[in-house]
């Protein structure tokens, strides 16, 4: 769902989608164990700003390292607390460049857009995303090793995604 100046879309969910969204929290969740952070996702809340007039729902969202301050929060208010560290899109059926302008009047760091083929990583830069070549979250993370381990994950199993990827953090956070 997304709300932008009187305007509202929605758009269903299929296993294409769904599957691949679903895998990512499995790669934070090794991506935080291996970094010694912590986080917390969000899934896809609803994030809006009536100063802004929009709002949408993420395929999922994190607050990463200090997240206590919306640590058991029942009802988000982004005039009161701070917006998710990081937002993932998906991109299989329907483009989601259109909502940079949402999500950076929200001020949500970081987001990572994944089209079915390619991740790309992007930082909040004054009002508008600029490309990253690896995530600030996790500096040596590139966007281009991201999409075999969602290919394995949907090919192979959870389990043997979550490890292979553990393994590869291991040797690449040095």
């Amino acid at each position: 769902v997304t709300y932008d100046q009187g305007r509202m879309e929605i758009m269903t969910l299929s296993p294409e989608h769904e599957g691949p969204s679903r895998l990512f929290t499995h790669l934070i969740s090794v991506l935080v164990e291996e970094t010694g952070l912590d986080y917390i996702s969000l899934g896809s809340m609803t994030l809006r700003l009536k100063a802004i007039s929009a709002g949408l729902e993420a395929d999922d969202c994190y607050y990463i390292g200090d997240f206590s301050a919306v640590a058991g929060i029942k009802r988000m208010d982004l005039t009161v607390s701070p917006p998710p560290d990081l937002a993932i899109e998906v991109d299989i059926s329907h483009g989601s460049r259109g909502k940079f302008r949402i999500y950076a009047g929200l001020g949500v760091k970081q987001l990572w857009l994944f089209d079915g083929k390619a991740l790309e990583f992007y930082r909040l830069s004054e009002n508008s995303y600029v490309a990253i070549q690896t995530s600030d979250l996790f500096p040596f993370l590139p966007p281009d090793v991201v999409p075999a381990f969602l290919s394995q994950g949907l090919n192979q199993g959870i389990v043997a995604m979550r490890r292979a990827f553990r393994d590869w953090v291991q040797i690449n956070n040095q």
